[in-house]
């Protein structure tokens, strides 16, 4: 992956679709989206620099974020 890049991890893949889409539509080409759970993230160990997940974080994310890295997390209001 290159600097900056944003990777979005889904196991919905209208999900998946929704987020290339819009990506698309705002014109970003540094967006990755795959099929994934947070229990089985296909990465290096502190690899990233931020995640932002819906939900509680679970050790596979906290494996992949860097040491000092950030967890944003946020509730589903639907």
């Amino acid at each position: 992956l290159e600097a900056e890049q944003i990777v979005g991890v889904d196991e919905n893949w209208e999900s998946i679709d929704r987020a290339r889409a819009r990506a698309e539509e705002l014109g970003r080409r540094d967006c990755l989206f795959i099929f994934g759970t947070n229990v089985e993230i296909p990465w290096r160990e502190n690899y990233f620099d931020d995640a932002y997940i819906e939900g509680q974080c679970s050790n596979e994310v906290r494996r992949v974020i860097k040491t000092d890295g950030k967890v944003h997390t946020w509730q589903n209001a639907a």
